[in-house]
């Protein structure tokens, strides 16, 4: 992360389901066949790096996150998943 704050939402092989919200200065790395999203603020800024061997297809579907995820407000986010936030 460079600026602003992100969310990143990931749903494994092993049904674990987790939402972190991160902010400049942390990273992430994701491994693969790890389903993930991201819901960036308004005013981020990030970098990513692919690296290793590309596949037949890197990215698959996952309905089951977008069900988990897409009905999370901003403000739910910031209150279930960073402790100590204030608006």
């Amino acid at each position: 992360m460079q600026t602003g704050w992100i969310a990143y939402a990931s749903y494994g092989d092993d049904q674990m389901f987790s939402i972190r919200v991160m902010r400049a200065g942390e990273h992430i790395i994701v491994l693969p066949g790890i389903h993930h999203n991201i819901y960036m603020s308004a005013h981020s800024a990030i970098h990513t790096i692919k690296y290793g061997l590309n596949t037949s297809s890197d990215w698959t579907a996952s309905p089951e996150l977008d069900r988990l995820t897409q009905s999370l407000t901003e403000k739910e986010l910031l209150q279930k998943y960073v402790k100590g936030y204030a608006e």
